[in-house]
């Protein structure tokens, strides 16, 4: 997340997107999509859900403050190959269809 819009959230927001598949190199970042909202003042937590249709993307995602700085990531994976003497080693080899970002006192 990136703060590009001074639109106000109401206090649940929903949105949709969609996405189109990575660059086809394994080591190297596909698509990269923003989505911006503003906290309201006085807001005492923040608690942002992320929901898929699909459970086989590998994503990653990032709860940024106003001033660019990360205050929370999370990724879809849930499991990696723990075989050490398997070329894939560290690899993800699982995936959950949801990420959950919060942040106490924005």
């Amino acid at each position: 997340m990136v703060p590009t819009s001074q639109t106000p959230a109401p206090a649940t927001t929903t949105f949709t997107g969609t996405l189109t598949g990575g660059n086809g190199r394994a080591d190297s970042p596909g698509q990269a999509l923003t989505y911006a909202f503003d906290v309201p003042a006085g807001l005492h937590d923040l608690d942002l859900g992320v929901a898929l249709s699909d459970t086989g993307y590998n994503l990653q995602g990032v709860l940024v403050d106003p001033n660019g700085v990360p205050i929370d990531v999370q990724s879809t994976v849930t499991a990696t190959d723990r075989i050490s003497t398997s070329p894939t080693f560290g690899q993800p080899t699982g995936y959950t269809n949801t990420m959950q970002f919060f942040r106490r006192d924005p």
